[in-house]
């Protein structure tokens, strides 16, 4: 499984997969730790693949940023058209 991380969905800052040993004698068994290496975020799983796919997974946050790229283009294609590149618009 590819273990690159995506950026922070929080601060942006670089996605940091870590490896806790644990510990067997009380009971505590290795643990993986997706998180972010600016803000320092994390959150714990038992096994990398889920650390892995849980911190890529941004369905709605990719939806909606596609959405916000579709939206400032067409603002800016219009704004051509009408001249009015650089200038404040009343909206």
């Amino acid at each position: 499984m590819n273990t690159e991380l995506a950026a922070c969905p929080f601060c942006g800052g670089s996605g940091l997969l870590t490896v806790d040993p644990g510990d067997m004698s009380v009971g505590i068994g290795e643990s993986y730790w997706s998180g972010c290496a600016k803000c320092e975020y994390s959150i714990p799983f038992r096994n990398e693949d889920d650390a892995v796919k849980w911190w890529n997974t941004r369905s709605l946050e990719d939806t909606l940023r596609a959405e916000i790229i579709l939206l400032q283009t067409t603002l800016y294609l219009k704004r051509k058209e009408l001249g009015t590149q650089g200038k404040k618009v009343n909206t």
